[in-house]
């Protein structure tokens, strides 16, 4: 299913920008050199367009996301296109209530452990921590009282610290 399979990922292609006319061929090249995941951003041009294109070609084979997701209206155009998961930068009730209607792997960001504890009871599947580490925040936000929310919580929480992800 699509959840394990995001939570159990080594690698998710993330595409943002203009590729109009060369979805298909980015999937068939990643599909090529072993990668089976990618998530389109909603802010590049056609985007369901892509994501109804890559899952014409490779089918169940490739498991294709939408992300930077940021309401319901747009989490419905994702899932209508065959978003499999769906990434939302922020924290939305109605993002996460549409992919439960529909059984999709939702992995909305969260900042603060009370965010991340909300994100959970919502729904959410997996949870992007965004730390900045400019805002001086990182050390507190990654002290003792959200580490302990991390270990503790019963999902998949994604801590992205200064570009470099980890999995806890």
């Amino acid at each position: 299913n699509a959840r394990s399979f995001v939570a159990n990922s080594k690698v998710i292609a993330i595409l943002r920008g203009d590729y109009v006319g060369w979805f298909a061929r980015i999937a068939e090249a990643l599909a090529a050199s072993g990668v089976t995941s990618m998530e389109i951003t909603l802010n590049s041009p056609q985007a369901e367009q892509g994501i109804s294109e890559m899952r014409r070609v490779l089918g169940d084979a490739f498991l294709v996301g939408a992300g930077t997701v940021l309401n319901a209206a747009q989490a419905q155009s994702a899932y209508d296109a065959g978003a499999q998961f769906i990434v939302a930068p922020t924290l939305r009730r109605e993002v996460i209530e549409v992919c439960r209607r529909y059984s999709v792997a939702v992995i909305p960001g969260a900042y603060a452990p009370t965010e991340i504890l909300t994100a959970w009871e919502w729904g959410a599947d997996i949870i992007v921590l965004g730390t900045h580490a400019r805002t001086g925040l990182q050390r507190v936000l990654l002290g003792s009282v959200a580490e302990a929310v991390v270990r503790h919580s019963p999902i998949s929480v994604l801590l992205i610290r200064e570009g470099i992800r980890e999995r806890k």
